[in-house]
């Protein structure tokens, strides 16, 4: 009986790895990964686990000759024991099936992979030509647009750099020489260094960004509440929008200049160096107001001063809260 116990467990573990075999070889990969993955399974199944079972069977059958004399089988005993000595041929076109699946998809896979990859290259090229085109947006009043653009190239480059990153790790699974892009780097601040800004979108943003910043930021001055503005912190913030458009206008990079706000005729400057000139202009005229604001918007100011510069206007400037 102890022997009718092991014989079971033994034909049974047989059948189950021989399923186990035929189970993961019909499951279709979905990835390359998984085409590897599959693929050295099946090798290992070939070459290792098949010679093992092939030895086990014959085990098997060994057992069975020499419990005939000593044990009566049942039919469902003779079923398993003939089920279990037939899995070593039913099994081989298993191996031919999971081959013609994994050259399918390995044919499948990498035109995927070729087409990608164009499709990048291609990609890349039309960034390139973005980038140079950056340099005639010079309307000082499409700043919200070209904010919009900005964020849609940052977007754009994000993409394009997982895309690289996919194809690389599918050329590495396929063992193909992995492919560099640098002209992804070359357009933008990478996630591990800064690369050449020449291509850079980055001086472009920041100079927009900043511009729409100054440009809704003086038109809460402006129309706002006039009793919610202080004086010294309008004073300040001017300040820093100018030294942060002059810093911008100055940029260079590897001895290029990005802007000069120095140029004799700005009219003649492209578009970026154009919109960072007249802002710096707008600022610089805003600026001579200062002084005006300074008084006006002081927090110390108290009824009588209004009143008093009523008087010498000959009119109530008196502000409430519907004054801007």
């Amino acid at each position: 009986m102890a022997e009718m116990a092991r014989r079971l467990l033994l034909l049974c573990w047989i059948g189950d790895t021989f399923e186990e075999i035929e189970r993961t070889a019909h499951q279709p990969p979905a990835d390359t990964a998984a085409m590897i993955r599959l693929a050295e399974y099946m090798t290992n199944a070939m070459g290792v686990t098949l010679p093992h079972l092939r030895e086990k069977v014959k085990e098997s059958v060994t057992r069975m000759l020499y419990l005939l004399d000593c044990v009566e089988f049942t039919a469902d005993d003779i079923e398993v024991n003939t089920a279990t000595a037939l899995w070593v041929d039913k099994i081989k076109p298993t191996f031919d099936y999971s081959a013609e699946v994994i050259e399918q998809c390995k044919q499948k896979f990498e035109d995927a992979l070729t087409e990608r990859t164009e499709a990048l290259v291609s990609d890349i090229e039309k960034l390139k030509n973005r980038v140079r085109e950056l340099d005639d947006l010079g309307d000082v009043n499409n700043m919200a647009v070209y904010v919009s653009d900005m964020r849609a190239l940052r977007r754009k480059l994000t993409e394009l750099e997982g895309v690289t990153e996919w194809i690389n790790e599918q050329e590495a699974l396929f063992k193909f020489p992995i492919s560099t892009y640098p002209e992804i780097h070359q357009l933008q601040v990478s996630t591990y260094e800064i690369h050449q800004l020449q291509a850079s979108i980055e001086p472009f943003a920041n100079l927009f960004a900043l511009t729409l910043r100054w440009q809704k930021t003086l038109k809460k001055w402006l129309d706002g509440a006039f009793l919610e503005l202080d004086g010294e912190s309008v004073e300040a913030d001017t300040e820093e929008f100018s030294r942060a458009l002059q810093s911008s206008g100055r940029g260079r990079e590897e001895g290029r200049p990005r802007i000069n706000v120095d140029d004799p005729n700005p009219d003649n400057l492209p578009g970026p160096l154009r919109i960072c000139c007249k802002t710096i202009e707008q600022i610089d005229a805003f600026k001579t107001h200062l002084p005006l604001v300074l008084v006006l918007c002081n927090p110390g100011m108290r009824d009588r001063h209004w009143a008093e510069m009523s008087s010498i206007a000959e009119r109530d400037i008196t502000p409430d809260s519907g004054t801007t």
